[in-house]
């Protein structure tokens, strides 16, 4: 299952998701996708900075 599927699954359906996840296989994978959103959450974070300006994390002060 690739990023996109996996992150629809968990946004749309989570208690079914983290219930018919595996027990097993490691880390990889889950370490990777939680790799993959906050590179994606970075980039939407600066790039929301360089666009609005940092008070948009102070409140506006």
């Amino acid at each position: 299952m690739g990023y996109i599927e996996t992150w629809r699954e968990v946004m749309q359906s989570p208690s079914d998701f983290y219930r018919d996840m595996p027990k097993t296989g490691g880390y990889i994978d889950p370490l990777t996708f939680a790799a993959i959103s906050f590179i994606i959450y970075a980039f939407l974070a600066a790039l929301l900075t360089v666009l609005f300006g940092p008070g948009m994390y102070m409140g506006w002060m």
